[in-house]
C-alpha cells in the first residue's frame, strides 16, 4: 500500500522546524495514528529531542520515503512493516487494540494527542 494513501503528515517540535518525523494511519485499522521520530529530520536541523528511539530517513516526500529499521507498534496492537520507497510493506494482522481517533501512538506505545 502506499505510504500517500494513510494521511502522512511531518511533524516537528516547533513551527520553526519541518519534518522531525512523520505520523500516518496505521496501515491494518486505518483508524489510528502510528508516528515516527528521524534521526536526520527534513529540513537538516537537529533530531527531536527527548523520543527513545530514532529512525534513519532516505528521501524527501511521502512517494520516495524509505525508513531503517522497521516500525513495530505490535506492542499496542497494530502494524508491524517497513516504508520502503513510499510504499508499506508488511504484517497486516489485525489491531487488536482500540483508543480514541485522532491519537498518535509511538513506537513505545506513548499516546498522545
Amino acid at each position: 500500500m502506499k505510504l500517500s494513501e494513510l494521511d502522512p503528515r511531518w511533524w516537528s517540535v516547533d513551527m520553526s522546524r519541518r519534518g522531525q518525523g512523520i505520523h500516518f494511519l496505521c496501515p491494518t485499522c486505518r483508524i489510528e495514528r502510528i508516528g515516527v521520530a528521524f534521526n536526520n529530520p527534513i529540513d537538516g536541523g537537529a533530531p527531536a529531542p527527548g523520543c527513545k528511539f530514532y529512525w534513519t530517513r532516505a528521501g524527501e516526500s511521502f512517494d520516495d520515503l524509505t525508513l531503517d529499521p522497521s516500525i513495530n507498534a505490535a506492542a499496542v496492537g497494530h502494524w508491524h512493516g517497513f516504508i520502503k520507497s513510499g510504499e508499506t510493506i508488511g504484517n497486516e494482522h489485525a489491531c487488536i487494540l482500540s483508543v480514541q481517533s485522532g491519537e498518535v501512538i509511538d513506537i513505545t506505545g506513548k499516546v498522545s494527542r
